[in-house]
């Protein structure tokens, strides 16, 4: 009968070593399929919190819409148009400034945060009108006064022998137009005349068209001699009339 050799020192050392430490294992409860369920745990609440705080902002988010909206809504009935009133509506407001002791419900309107509440809005008295103060009346003094002209300085005298030249030598240039006017209507109505005897003597279309286009002329030539009389007279008028009043002066 074969007697089974030992083993060797080593080999048996190992084995219990690995042997003891799996059973540690085994009573600790670290095994690897026990660390992959604490690993995914520790996952899902990573993701439960992460969620929770999603929904947290969430909230907020929607908190301050609601708020938002609140403000919005408080605002607007500041920014719509007053609607007209009604003849009750201004018999019911007059009612109580011109008579306190027969003073009757004022019109309710809703209140502006939207809750449906109505309040009444008391009559505003009339303010008395804003007098001008002392010191806004010294200022607006001072300033008209500075607005105003200046008092002039040294006038120099008015020059009578330069004016009188001046107005003789002006009527002297009219009359000398007035005579060349004279004399050129006097040429005008000499020739007119000589034509008109010779149209007589020569009556046919030609001396009609001639006739015709020269008594236009002569017609235009009045209307400009009588037009420049009548400018010539306003000229001298009102010479005559700075004359009159330099002389009272």
């Amino acid at each position: 009968m074969a007697i089974p050799e030992p083993e060797p020192e080593h080999e048996t050392a190992d084995f219990t070593a690995s042997f003891i430490a799996d059973e540690m294992d085994v009573d600790n409860g670290t095994t690897p399929v026990n660390e992959a369920a604490a690993a995914q745990q520790q996952q899902q609440q990573q993701q439960q919190q992460q969620q929770q705080q999603q929904q947290q902002q969430q909230q907020q988010q929607q908190q301050q819409q609601q708020q938002q909206q609140q403000q919005q809504q408080q605002q607007q009935p500041a920014l719509e148009a007053p609607q007209p009133t009604q003849p009750s509506q201004l018999r019911a407001v007059r009612s109580p400034v011109r008579t306190p002791e027969l003073q009757t419900t004022l019109p309710q309107r809703q209140a502006p945060n939207g809750t449906g509440q109505s309040y009444q809005q008391p009559p505003q008295p009339p303010q008395p009108p804003q007098l001008p103060q002392p010191k806004q009346m010294q200022r607006g003094a001072s300033q008209a006064r500075e607005s105003s002209p200046g008092t002039p300085g040294h006038i120099p005298p008015f020059d009578w022998e330069e004016f009188e030249a001046r107005y003789e030598h002006a009527l002297a240039e009219m009359n000398g137009e007035e005579k060349e006017l004279l004399e050129e209507f006097g040429r005008l109505v000499n020739y007119f005349n000589v034509w008109a005897s010779a149209a007589t003597a020569h009556d046919d279309e030609r001396a009609v068209k001639r006739l015709q286009t020269r008594e236009r002329y002569v017609k235009i030539a009045e209307q400009s001699l009588g037009q420049r009389k009548q400018h010539l007279t306003e000229v001298v008028r009102a010479f005559q009339s700075a004359l009159a009043l330099l002389s009272q002066t």
